[in-house]
């Protein structure tokens, strides 16, 4: 249940309202961690929207009476907002992808929250961060280059 997106998982449970397994978050996101630590191409889009859901699922356990998929689907924005730090990117994706737009401004603000609860424990999200990795890799000698114009002498 753990291999792959997730996506077949999350949208059974969102179709059938039975929910996720209590597991199924914290397992996606270390085999997310894990692949992304290893190398293997992974993915980071799919995979967070799978914990995010598995989250919300967990969440919804608190609440009842609630609808589960609401708490999914404002787990997967959550989720997703704070690992990228793009919230409008967030809510539109979840809002196009269920076609569910009783839910807009809920998801709008808690992919708000989730941004600003994230920028507090890093700056940067996830995509910028890995730009910047990449850069660093593939530049060859970005000091060297600086020093060597005009300004030099």
């Amino acid at each position: 249940m753990i291999y792959g997106t997730g996506y077949a998982q999350v949208k059974s449970a969102l179709e059938t309202d039975i929910p996720l397994p209590w597991d199924f978050g914290m397992f996606k996101l270390a085999a997310t961690a894990l692949s992304a630590i290893s190398g293997i191409p992974g993915g980071i889009f799919a995979p967070s929207l799978a914990v995010g859901a598995g989250i919300g699922t967990n969440i919804a356990h608190l609440f009842p009476g609630a609808p589960l998929g609401a708490f999914m689907l404002l787990g997967m924005v959550s989720y997703f907002a704070g690992v990228v730090q793009a919230p409008i990117t967030a809510f539109v994706i979840v809002t196009e992808m269920t076609n569910n737009h009783a839910m807009v401004v809920p998801l709008m603000a808690s992919a708000l929250i989730a941004q600003a609860t994230s920028r507090l424990l890093c700056p940067e999200g996830i995509y910028h961060a890995l730009a910047k990795g990449f850069l660093r890799a593939h530049t060859p000698d970005a000091p060297a280059q600086q020093l060597s114009g005009p300004e030099r002498s």
